[in-house]
């Protein structure tokens, strides 16, 4: 019996691509760049492991509606391996497929909260207040 769990966190490479199977399922592909420092003759060293996921259903809409180049995100799943030929040459790659990816820290993208309009904004502070009035607590 053997045992297939990855877990690996880091920032995005590239943004999410996210296309659709002829059934309408959907299908994330992403890499991650997740860094390693260790020391090595005395000298610290650093080297950076780039590792594909894929991601299916809702959640890969959502990694690819909200995450972006240089955002932070964490993959859990399991490894795949696959191999194939091309034009004769013998190619393979390692990848996660991801049950879960959780949305870390944002790359700095300098973007600006749209401001709200006026009417649409005092029309929900009335909503609240019209709301704390009909709430009778107990206290």
């Amino acid at each position: 019996m053997g045992l297939n769990v990855s877990v690996l966190a880091g920032n995005l490479t590239r943004d999410p691509e996210v296309k659709y199977t002829p059934s309408g399922a959907a299908v994330c592909e992403f890499t991650i760049a997740s860094n390693e420092k260790f020391m090595k003759d005395g000298q610290l060293q650093e080297h950076v492991n780039f590792v594909s996921v894929t991601v299916w259903g809702k959640q890969a809409e959502a990694v690819g509606q909200y995450l972006h180049k240089g955002d932070q995100a964490t993959a859990e799943g399991k490894l795949r391996y696959d191999s194939w030929e091309k034009d004769g040459v013998k190619k393979s790659r390692l990848f996660i497929i991801a049950h879960a990816v959780h949305f870390g820290a944002r790359a700095n993208r300098n973007l600006q909260e749209p401001a709200a309009a006026p009417a649409a904004q005092e029309r929900q502070e009335q909503g609240d207040a019209e709301y704390a009035e009909s709430v009778s607590l107990p206290f």
